[in-house]
């Protein structure tokens, strides 16, 4: 199956990460906010703590020989806590989830990846089928407001089931759900298309 990135389930990743690190002996604290740093003495020393909030509205702050930002969509945030900038360009992307591999392509049912060209000319729009599932996407949107309530669109779906209609006119609208997230960019210009996916 070729892209099988994609099917990567995020939060069994994450779990497995966590397990992992239990087994090694760390502490794990979930359902928490990062309200804040403890900084070192001096400039350009890093820092050693981090205030946390917890769901119930306790604080406290826990300490280490080093704090690293792993947060994601969130790190320019948390870099803004320590007088930090991280300048990233959040780019939203949301996917159909076909949960049977649907066989409205005028062909079998599709068991490789196709890469099509979007409605916009502009981009190109997956068809994945993987573990009896299929999904339709991405979209790549500059996502202005923040990762913290990201929902796929009206508009997005259209997009989306008009690319895959393009080359296959009856592509089923019955999809099953939908996924959304917000990729992290180091901030660049250009298309979005364009953009590097590294990382610095």
């Amino acid at each position: 199956m070729l892209f099988d990135e994609y099917w990567v389930d995020a939060v069994q990743l994450v779990q497995a990460n966590v397990d992992s690190a239990l087994r090694a002996g760390a502490q794990v604290i979930t359902k928490t906010d990062v309200i804040g740093l403890s900084m070192s003495p001096g400039r350009g020393s890093p820092s050693r703590g981090v205030r946390l909030r917890r769901s119930d509205g306790h604080e406290e702050t826990v300490r280490g020989s080093v704090v690293i930002n792993a947060a994601g969509p969130w790190a320019g945030r948390v870099a803004g806590l320590a007088g930090a900038e991280v300048p990233l360009r959040l780019q939203k992307g949301s996917h159909l989830v076909y949960k049977n591999i649907p066989t409205a392509l005028g062909v079998t049912p599709v068991r490789i990846g196709l890469l099509l060209e979007a409605v916009d000319r502009e981009r190109y729009v997956f068809i994945l089928p993987g573990q009896g599932k299929m999904l339709v996407g991405p979209t790549d949107i500059p996502e202005k407001d923040g990762p913290d309530h990201l929902k796929t669109t009206a508009e997005e779906i259209r997009s989306l089931l008009g690319s895959c209609r393009r080359y296959f006119p009856s592509f089923p609208d019955q999809y099953d759900a939908t996924t959304v997230g917000a990729r992290p960019l180091l901030g660049q210009k250009g298309p979005e298309k364009l953009l590097s996916r590294g990382f610095a």
